[in-house]
């Protein structure tokens, strides 16, 4: 894999279609373009949409004139006091197009696909609008009702711009598309529905002591909802990826642009953090540096994707363990626990890999059409006669190496990954984390555990918060082990400080 697209062409387990007519987008502001929920949810839209290569080929800007960029939008906004201007040099670092990125440029008389409003304002001329507050945020189609108080927190601005981005994706993509253009998500209780909840969260002032695990996309959406926070403390942040940043991860890595190229993740993001006012330490290694001395992390974030990762991190029993994952077009964060009752890092992520059968390799190869090329210069295979195999199922020397190669699902392969589903996990991961540290109304808990939302059908029942027990045969989390007790033991203690602690 080498392009930006790469790893969302693939069908999401048959959802979407593959290909599709790329779109060109307008993203109009209007008079509210200076507030700050405004700015978020206009940035992380343009953020996300210019990283879709084969499904949006032009975003174009409308912004009043007189808009001032609000202070730390975004590591890659500039401190121009012009915000169009901002905004479309902020995207350009990200990307261009010889790589496969979006143009993003001024709107010109020239007719886009789609028309979306970005404020509170509902606007007539747009295909939908977009915004966020506090922590809510959603698209409509009709007039909303307005905010009591004008938040500066990203959560919701940031839920508005993936559910918007999901929408144009599904529009391009998804196979039985059907539109849902009036939804707001709260990340306060992670439920949905047809109108705003609006609500002005009290925020913790400084962070206690809290360990990234994974700089990857839904690690940079974190640290980017933080980013713009006027929030102290320290954020440890560990990165075991010694390829570090290529291209492909562009096209999901919300904090990284073109500059990131070659860098290692960890270092990287503290280089572009150093803005906020909560202080950044990494490592570009192993999670383990941060466990060797005697203060060791209270909280520690899971954003790896890999199930021998999960394990290591899990046997480190910190006391509160937030995990965020994807899996095709689904995001979810986990609260683990609470220990030997909820599950833990380790349940249902068996570290034993599992053997694909001819037919699923068959499969796999058809969703993923771009891994023939590579398999067939890998393999010194024909690439007609790999697609006889696929299609006529008869044995031959090249199915066999075929076979060989992509028997075993080792992780290997790179799963299906859209950056607006790993910024969507990013963004719950972060509100997570300001809920259960400060204390704030609707953290995860013992009796509702797991938050997931899956963007193929947005308004589902089944997208929301629920109980999501151990798995029986962990042995990770079993009571009979040791080091669960342990847990179990920092467990309350955590959860005492932080009660006693609540405002």
């Amino acid at each position: 894999m080498t392009g930006i697209g790469d790893r969302h062409r693939g069908m999401a387990g048959g959802a979407l279609r593959l290909g599709g007519r790329p779109v060109s987008v307008e993203i109009k502001l209007a008079r509210d373009a200076h507030l700050a929920p405004v700015q978020h949810t206009a940035w992380m839209l343009i953020n996300t949409l210019c990283r879709l290569e084969g499904v949006i080929n032009a975003v174009r800007l409308t912004c009043p004139i007189h808009a001032h960029t609000i202070r730390r939008l975004s590591p890659l906004v500039s401190q121009s006091p012009n915000l169009i201007h901002s905004l479309i040099s902020a995207a350009q670092t990200i990307g261009t197009a010889s790589d496969g990125f979006a143009c993003v440029e001024l709107a010109s008389d020239r007719a886009s696909d789609l028309v979306i409003g970005v404020g509170f304002d509902f606007c007539p001329e747009a295909d939908f609008c977009v915004i966020g507050n506090g922590l809510c945020g959603g698209v409509f189609s009709r007039p909303i009702k307005i905010p009591a108080q004008i938040s500066d927190l990203t959560i919701g601005p940031y839920l508005a711009g993936c559910l918007a981005a999901g929408e144009i994706f599904r529009l391009v993509r998804l196979i039985d598309y059907a539109p849902k253009h009036q939804l707001f998500l709260t990340a306060t209780d992670y439920s949905h529905g047809s109108e705003p909840v609006w609500s002005q969260p009290q925020l913790l002032a400084e962070i206690p002591s809290v360990l990234l695990v994974g700089a990857g996309a839904v690690g940079c959406a974190l640290l980017h909802a933080l980013y713009p926070l006027s929030i102290s403390g320290t954020i440890l942040v560990a990165d075991n990826d010694p390829l570090g940043i290529d291209l492909t991860n562009l096209g999901r890595y919300s904090l990284f642009g073109s500059a990131a190229l070659g860098k290692q993740k960890a270092s990287h993001a503290a280089k572009l953090l150093r803005g906020a006012e909560f202080r950044t330490e990494h490592h570009d290694g192993g999670f383990e540096y941060f466990f060797e001395g005697q203060n060791k992390p209270a909280i520690v974030l899971s954003a790896v994707d890999t199930n021998p990762s999960r394990h290591a991190l899990q046997e480190q029993y910190a006391p509160l363990f937030l995990s965020a994952s994807t899996l095709n077009l689904r995001a979810e964060v986990l609260r683990c626990g609470p220990p030997s009752e909820g599950a833990c890092l380790a349940c249902f992520n068996p570290l034993k890999t599992n053997e694909r059968t001819e037919e699923e390799i068959r499969a796999l190869l058809l969703e993923r059409p771009e891994m023939i090329d590579r398999l067939s210069e890998k393999l010194g295979l024909n690439r007609d006669e790999v697609a006889i195999w696929i299609h006529e199922r008869k044995c031959s020397e090249t199915g066999e190496r075929l076979v060989e190669d992509l028997r075993t699902d080792d992780g290997s392969v790179p799963a299906f990954a859209v950056g607006f589903v790993s910024v969507l996990a990013g963004t719950f991961l972060a509100a997570e984390l300001l809920k259960s540290s400060g204390n704030c109304i609707g953290p995860l808990d013992e009796m509702r555990n797991r938050a997931v939302f899956q963007f193929q059908n947005p308004a589902a029942v089944t997208n929301g918060a629920h109980y999501y027990p151990r798995d029986e045969r962990c042995t990770a989390c079993s009571p009979q082990n040791t080091g669960a007790r342990i847990w179990r033991q920092r467990f309350e203690e955590f959860r005492k400080i932080t009660k006693s602690a609540a405002p």
